[in-house]
């Protein structure tokens, strides 16, 4: 309508001024409303369109030329009812129904790939996890399934040759420990009747003192490996089955292990006292009797001067030793090699496996010029 207008107007200056429903046109700011007026005549050269509110009123102000001197202005008064307004509206809601259609479609596809490509990569997560949770340290794995993804598979494989060579080692070392505990027990057997007779022998014919004291030695040598040989033994005795439990008398049990390791007191200022309650434990006695043999004789093997402390119920072991020479303060480390006769580090170490085994709380601490070590029974 305005270039319509215009093109007439160049024509005849005459020319009416077009009339609309929804739009007002205008030629001079004398015609237009007081506050509309003062809006135009603030910047009267501006050309273009404008949204703008008048007196709590939105209008659509566009402005071109018809001459160097004289503009047309058409105001548009903006309401939601108006004809151009529902033409809007509807423009855009078919222009843009298609794009909505099309976004909603894609939303959806992509949720559904999303769902898919998820659950397409999770069942074999789920059959890896299952295989791995049906492994034990038994079998040998002879038959890796196919999980799909090649990642997966070679997970599988790094998996199953790893526990195979465990199994390897496994049963490697249970044969060298079943072997040589049980070809050990004959040889030590020997060793300890030959050793019997050779002190009655020596009681007898009066031997010299310098022969008693090798003697000696090698009784309680043969004592080592005879503890060695039976917790080994224990160890290795039916895998991972139930143990039995049976009540023994703790304070009878306790000075029979202490009176057992004496020996290794021999020449050494060291104090052991026992407090025991007169009181009967329910436990697996071999299993017991080894632990606490192992840890009362390291004490002993490892306080030179000093005292050594165990404190022994149904519930609880607390076995002390302190040393009044710093210099073997961290003797009793297990990492420590310095002074082990026999092993003290594989000593505590099958301490620790009686222990798992036995579901027995196991734990060792450094302490002022000794160490502790704490057993719970319950």
């Amino acid at each position: 309508m305005s270039e319509n207008y215009i093109a007439e107007y160049q024509l005849d200056r005459s020319t009416p001024i077009p009339k609309d429903e929804d739009f007002v046109f205008y030629v001079e700011t004398e015609q237009m409303p007081q506050y509309l007026a003062l809006y135009i005549n603030n910047n009267a050269s501006w050309v273009g369109f404008r949204s703008i509110e008048l007196s709590n009123r939105d209008y659509l102000i566009g402005r071109t030329k018809l001459n160097a001197d004289e503009f047309l202005t058409i105001v548009y008064h903006k309401t939601e009812n108006s004809e151009l307004s529902i033409s809007i509206n509807t423009y855009l809601n078919e222009a843009f129904e298609p794009i909505l259609w099309a976004v909603l479609v894609t939303f959806i596809l992509s949720i559904f790939m999303i769902v898919y490509m998820t659950l397409k990569f999770i069942r074999p997560l789920r059959e890896l996890k299952d295989w791995t949770s049906q492994l034990n340290k038994s079998n040998k794995i002879t038959n890796v399934p196919n999980f799909t993804f090649e990642e997966l598979n070679g997970l599988a494989n790094t998996l199953a040759e790893s526990l195979n060579e465990n199994l390897r080692l496994i049963e490697k070392d249970t044969f060298f420990i079943r072997a040589a505990s049980h070809e050990l027990r004959t040889p030590i057997a020997v060793s300890s009747v030959n050793i019997e007779l050779m002190n009655m022998y020596s009681e007898i014919q009066h031997v010299s003192p310098k022969l008693t004291v090798p003697l000696l030695r090698i009784e309680n040598a043969v004592k080592d490996m005879q503890q060695l040989s039976e917790t080994l033994l224990w160890l290795d005795h039916d895998g991972g089955s139930s143990i039995e439990s049976t009540q023994f008398d703790l304070r009878s049990t306790i000075h029979s292990i202490v009176a057992d390791s004496r020996y290794l007191l021999k020449n050494k200022n060291v104090d052991v006292v026992i407090n025991c309650e007169n009181s009967n434990i329910c436990c697996n006695f071999p299993s017991f009797k080894i632990v606490l043999g192992n840890i009362v004789r390291n004490a002993m093997q490892y306080t030179i001067s000093g005292r050594i402390e165990i404190d022994l119920d149904e519930r609880m072991a607390l076995i002390k030793n302190v040393d009044r020479n710093e210099t073997f303060v961290n003797a009793v480390n297990p990492d420590s090699t310095d002074n082990s006769d026999y092993g003290y580090g594989l000593g505590l170490i099958l301490v620790e496996k009686i222990c798992n085994k036995g579901h027995w709380k196991y734990s060792t601490s450094n302490i002022v010029g000794g160490r502790e070590v704490k057993i719970l029974f319950k």
